[in-house]
């Protein structure tokens, strides 16, 4: 296989790869199969090796947040194509006020950017822009619509506490899951 960037041939390597990564610095995966090319280095990951190197990512991101945080599978919809589903994992992260997706996943599935260049102050803070969407977020029995941030790569993807008002969800800190929050106020 010709190499995209140079033209190189690309060879099957394996062993552990040391990726620099926005969040945790250096992501290190052992035992990983890929392909290098020969000439300028440029690699490509077979789906599994992909995989290793997000469960990695995500494992890290978990161990560096602390224990307080918790992990939910969800699906996300389209909102007017409701047949345009993916599944991905979140950081439940309450401190966030929206939730933060993926571009791509976002992309893939026909959302469209509602709202442009939106100003908002990272953890650390540094201020960022990105775009809002209108999606449809499942996660169990729940689902709730919302807007989504398109999180660029480095960006944390988080669950977000409108998405969890939404949800009618609160977190259970002692089960390190979503419960119901019982009923909803009103008038």
């Amino acid at each position: 296989m010709r190499c995209h960037e140079c033209g190189g041939t690309y060879r099957t390597r394996k062993g552990t790869l040391r990726l620099p990564d926005d969040v945790v610095k250096l992501l290190v995966v052992p035992d990983v199969e890929y392909l290098e090319c020969d000439e300028c280095g440029a690699q490509l990951y077979p789906w599994d090796t992909a995989k290793k190197i997000g469960d990695t990512r995500d494992r890290k991101i978990s161990e560096r947040l602390g224990s307080g945080w918790i992990r939910v599978k969800a699906s996300i919809e389209n909102r007017v194509d409701r047949k345009k589903m993916a599944r991905t994992n979140l950081l439940v992260g309450t401190a966030s006020q929206r939730t933060w997706l993926p571009e791509a996943l976002l992309e893939k599935i026909g959302v469209g950017r509602e709202k442009k260049d939106i100003r908002f102050k990272m953890a650390n803070g540094k201020i960022v822009t990105r775009s809002i969407g209108f999606a449809i977020v499942h996660v169990d029995k729940y689902l709730t619509i919302d807007e989504v941030v398109f999180a660029e790569k480095g960006d944390l993807v988080l669950l977000g506490a409108r998405t969890l008002e939404g949800l009618n969800v609160t977190v259970n800190p002692t089960r390190k899951k979503l419960v119901a929050a019982g009923p909803i106020p009103a008038a």
